[in-house]
């Protein structure tokens, strides 16, 4: 795959994607143990430094993905999987090392696939994520799996208009990494599973979700895990109190609850540090369409002039299309000046 990918094979590049075809995986992996052995013993040998490697590198992308879309960064990741890491996967590692190997591989191959998303190639992500999912069970790792369910697979589920595949994905993730993740990771599972309750209208079940996400949330901070250097895997730490009110404002937004989107969208802005661009062009955004659910245009206007000034930093396709959906959610007010004014600075801006 990552060597189709890097020479843009046609079967990758124009791949569809159906929603159903991510519960299968999910269905398999939540019935399907770790692999029993993953140690090899041909090829150049692979030691834990290797592993490191991987890992900082895999920082040093989601860095440079959050601050400027990836539009920019997504052909280094796939040449470096494809030149670098699959000679690493070939080579001959312990059991022990090798565990770690997949687990690095499984977290790199996951920003892969969110990095189709963020390009508009959603049948490219989904055969990322399904790997991403493979690797994860290679490593015997169900918290990571459980995360590329409910973080990825679900929200390109939500991206394709399928709801309940979203919250079926959440729920896969919840019962198969179940006391085996830390309560941070249980706040993006039952987040994830409110989405999906909200895209369906049941504010009900959307409700109680949101409110277990809540309590999870609470208890990471309150046993101390909210500090960056607690002893949650890597992949989670990101996940904090802007994190979740954002994914709430979504849920806000998509019950028609307009006061308390505007909230949340708030909140999350607070948070939200500036290296996170493209999640702060998303919340104003999501500020922006609470303010056109109120009727607010002209401030709508002027917090979306802030979003896209922050876009014009961004190669993102998730930006875009949160743009796009904001601009049809002007289309009704289409007559009034500010309404004119903003659409002209965006087409200039554009040009």
């Amino acid at each position: 795959m990552w060597r189709s990918d890097v020479g843009r094979r046609d079967f990758l590049s124009g791949s569809t994607v159906a929603a159903s075809a991510l519960v299968e995986p999910s269905r398999d992996w939540l019935i399907t143990g770790a692999d029993t052995q993953v140690a090899r013993t041909a090829g150049a040998r692979v030691g834990r430094s290797d592993v490191a490697a991987v890992r900082a590198t895999t920082d040093a992308l989601v860095d440079l993905d959050h601050r400027y879309g990836s539009g920019h960064v997504r052909p280094v990741v796939v040449h470096y999987l494809n030149s670098v890491v699959s000679g690493l996967l070939a080579g001959s590692y312990t059991e022990a090392v090798g565990r770690e190997l997949f687990a690095a591989v499984a977290r790199l191959t996951e920003l892969a696939g969110y990095m189709a998303v963020d390009t508009g190639q959603s049948g490219l992500a989904q055969r990322y994520y399904i790997q991403a999912l493979r690797l994860a069970q290679a490593a015997g790792d169900r918290g990571y799996g459980g995360y590329v369910l409910a973080a990825s697979m679900s929200h390109l589920a939500a991206q394709l208009g399928n709801p309940r595949e979203i919250a079926q994905l959440a729920k896969a993730a919840q019962e198969g990494a179940r006391g085996q993740v830390p309560p941070r990771a249980e706040s993006m599972f039952l987040a994830a599973e409110a989405r999906g309750h909200a895209l369906m209208g049941d504010a009900r079940a959307c409700q109680a979700a949101a409110g277990r996400a809540l309590d999870a949330m609470e208890r990471a901070v309150g046993s101390g895990s909210g500090s960056v250097t607690g002893d949650e895997p890597i992949w989670i730490r990101h996940f904090d109190h802007a994190y979740l009110a954002d994914e709430l404002a979504h849920c806000h937004r998509d019950l028609g609850q307009a006061e308390q989107a505007r909230r949340r969208a708030e909140e999350a802005l607070e948070g939200h540090p500036e290296g996170r661009v493209r999640r702060r062009a998303i919340g104003l955004l999501l500020l922006a369409t609470a303010h056109v659910q109120q009727r607010e245009v002209e401030q709508a206007c002027h917090v979306g002039t802030q979003a896209v000034d922050l876009l014009g930093t961004l190669r993102s396709n998730r930006g875009a299309e949160y743009l796009d959906d904001f601009q049809q959610r002007l289309e009704p007010y289409r007559d009034e000046p500010v309404v004119r004014e903003f659409g002209a600075r965006l087409q200039a801006q554009v040009a």
